[in-house]
């Protein structure tokens, strides 16, 4: 076995370690970082071989990064990898995952509070969790390496490279408020440009959106909880940009350009977003029911990990049925409101065969 192939064992049980803790994952995440030389851009930085968030019941978000590294990788390297990581992404749970480890390196990841397991311990701790703790299958290798060669060939394409970029990488980086608004944004301007019949990741792109969409609603509910549950709707308003001093600079701009531009005066700039009131209803339907709420990224991700598969289409014969029938319905209203928003008229099958489970 090469060691990459290695590598990628490792890291899908690794997955499996982080699904049974009820994170909802993503494998071999790349961390860019924004520059500004000459011109301003993203540059790559490094990457993460497994990254995980979920939820609390009162929406507080829990991320966890781990790395699954072959023997002839070095840890104390790997450990301040993670570390420095960690930091960037906001990641409060961190783990290294090799062949063998050395008890040198395990008392520096103690001290920087990084979780070392080497390789028959991961299993060890699957079997305790009684969780399948068998060689990686054919299927969870294929939903992998599909969903990177579907973002390859998105880079490959000037239309799609932006959204790929953000899927792939920014969202783990970016606040939700950005997130939110970038994401529907990039997503209309996707399925404006890419015809159903000529691209096979569309609808991994749409489940792939709503999952990472359905993460920054609930980082919003966050938001609502901490600032108070009295109104919900002025809360939406308040935190979809970030809060009340965001709201307040959005004001301003738009009163500093129509004092700018008089002939504007009378025209219609939005402060707020269109989706906003179908936003509200979405949130209100979340906050009703935090325990299932919290449960809908996980939803997606089945989903996408089924399209991974199927070449490119939603097969509602290959899904579990193991999700909760609210967790479930908030997952079907989260694609509905995202389907709203994108002006998606036109449902493809896949949607639909989604929406009827």
């Amino acid at each position: 076995m090469s060691s990459e192939d290695r590598d990628l064992a490792l890291s899908l049980l690794t997955r499996r370690f982080f699904d049974s803790m009820g994170y909802y994952t993503e494998l071999k995440v790349p961390i860019f970082v924004p520059i500004y030389g000459d011109a301003f851009q993203r540059s790559s930085a490094s990457d993460v071989d497994i990254a995980g968030i979920r939820f609390d019941l009162d929406f507080e978000p829990s991320i966890a990064i781990g790395e699954a590294k072959s023997p002839d990788e070095k840890a104390l390297e790997e450990i301040l990898k993670i570390r420095s990581i960690a930091e960037y992404v906001r990641s409060n749970k961190r783990f290294l995952i090799k062949s063998r480890i050395h008890d040198n390196a395990r008392e520096i990841g103690r001290h920087l509070e990084v979780v070392c397991l080497d390789e028959s311990e991961l299993v060890e701790t699957l079997k305790r969790l009684a969780v399948n703790d068998g060689a990686p299958s054919a299927e969870e290798q294929l939903s992998y390496k599909q969903q990177k060669s579907w973002f390859i060939e998105m880079r490959t394409q000037r239309r799609t490279q932006l959204l790929a970029n953000y899927l792939e990488s920014e969202v783990w980086s970016r606040t939700y408020w950005e997130n939110l608004h970038n994401l529907l944004y990039l997503l209309e301007k996707f399925l404006k440009s890419v015809k159903m019949n000529t691209a096979t990741f569309r609808n991994f792109v749409v489940f792939r959106t709503a999952s990472a969409l359905s993460i920054s609603i609930l980082y919003l509910c966050r938001q609502i909880m901490i600032s108070g549950l009295s109104n919900l709707g002025r809360g939406v308003e308040l935190y979809v940009f970030g809060g009340p001093a965001a709201k307040r600079e959005r004001e301003r701009l738009r009163d500093e350009v129509q004092r700018a531009s008089p002939t504007l005066e009378g025209f219609d700039i939005p402060v707020e977003p269109s989706f906003l009131n179908d936003l509200k209803e979405v949130v209100a339907y979340l906050m009703l029911s935090p325990r299932k709420a919290i449960l809908v990224p996980q939803v997606f991700g089945e989903a996408v990990e089924i399209i991974s598969t199927t070449d490119g289409k939603f097969d509602s014969t290959k899904w579990s049925k193991k999700h909760d029938p609210i967790a479930m319905k908030l997952a079907k209203d989260t694609l509905e409101f995202v389907c709203k928003a994108c002006n998606i008229t036109e449902q493809h099958q896949s949607l639909l065969d989604f929406l009827s489970l």
